[in-house]
């Protein structure tokens, strides 16, 4: 998920250039795998009506109608959605139910004009040759959709095999746009590989251990991340001299929705949330009487040790790792050249 406006949660996670969590990672093209038209004679192949990005996947436009069937899907994202959640989405200052908001939500796709598949496309055929030779565990059709105003926050982001684009952020091109759509390509690969993406977690120090249940009054200003809908990954850290596990929550200051003033980003915020792990059963949230215990991601030690400082991306071990994939492939600033060569180790064939 790439947010459009975030100011608050530039805030909440420390020191950010907006282009980190935009996910435009770093400006060169040093260490990557490949420099985009390096090698003249090796353009992506065309494989039917996309672009080959594996041995059988390939990106592809996708239909209103084969968008509109991806956002009504109910998969664990429509499914985690908290009231503040569905709210603030549709900018409601009343309630909105599962079902009026499932109702909604399929309005988001929208018919893509001739420019803009030439540009999203050429954007593909700059980063397909790469990822052609990782052979990656792509979906065999990743659809590309794109999204009307509003949508999201209007940023980008991926639901089950789709990449969802808004038209601002196509209009930038060429590297950023090509930096976006590695971006979101990790979240539909680790979706749809289960079994890689629980070893790139672990490269970063996040295993799993079950969501946490929140407080009903924090989790109903709970909000979810299309990409990655569960916290269900904790991570060591040391806390007040002592070792403790931290799951990282996104959430909002306020369970209040002003329609006028309260888009989607305007109130984010992310922590640590420390837990326990009990030896059967899902994390469990300690808490200081009725409160959760929560730490901002500067102030838990042993935290950057383990995720590196390649991204300020950290509401999820899934952002940290798409942005890190950026670099894994385009090259780019990397300050934590550890976490890129783990990543690329395991992404090799």
């Amino acid at each position: 998920m790439l947010p459009a406006a975030c100011a608050a949660l530039l805030r909440s996670i420390g020191s950010v250039t907006r282009g980190a969590v935009l996910g435009v990672v770093g400006i060169g093209l040093v260490g990557g795998l490949i420099a985009p038209g390096a090698q003249g004679d090796d353009s992506a192949p065309a494989h039917g009506d996309g672009i080959a990005i594996g041995p059988a996947s390939r990106i592809v436009f996708a239909t209103v109608a084969e968008g509109r069937a991806v956002l009504e899907a109910d998969d664990d994202f429509l499914s985690r959605l908290s009231p503040f959640d569905r709210a603030v989405r549709l900018r409601a200052a009343e309630p909105v139910s599962p079902e009026a908001f499932k109702a909604r939500v399929g309005e988001g796709a929208a018919e893509w004009t001739a420019a803009e598949r030439d540009r999203v496309r050429a954007a593909a055929a700059a980063v397909a040759p790469a990822l052609v030779r990782l052979a990656l565990p792509f979906p065999e059709r990743v659809l590309l959709v794109k999204t009307a105003p509003g949508t999201e926050g209007d940023a980008a982001f991926t639901r089950g095999p789709a990449i969802f684009l808004p038209e601002r952020m196509m209009r930038r091109g060429g590297d950023p746009l090509e930096r976006l759509l590695l971006h979101e390509l990790f979240h539909v690969l680790s979706r749809a590989a289960p079994g890689l993406r629980e070893r790139l977690y672990a490269a970063i120090g996040f295993v799993a251990c079950g969501a946490p249940a929140l407080p009903p009054g924090l989790d109903a200003r709970r909000i979810t991340n299309p990409d990655a809908p569960t916290n269900a990954h904790c991570i060591r850290i040391e806390h007040g001299g002592r070792p403790m596990w931290a799951v990282p929550i996104l959430f909002s200051e306020s369970a209040i929705v002003d329609p006028a003033t309260r888009g989607l980003f305007a109130a984010m915020r992310s922590q640590l949330l420390l837990v326990a792990r009990p030896e059967e059963g899902p994390a469990v949230a300690l808490l200081d009487g009725e409160s959760v215990r929560m730490v901002d991601f500067d102030s838990a030690g042993g935290f950057f040790d383990q995720v590196g400082r390649n991204t300020r991306y950290l509401i999820h071990p899934e952002e940290i790792l798409a942005d890190n994939f950026v670099l894994v492939v385009l090259g780019g600033e990397i300050r934590t050249p550890a976490v890129t060569e783990r990543l690329r180790r395991l992404l090799q064939p």
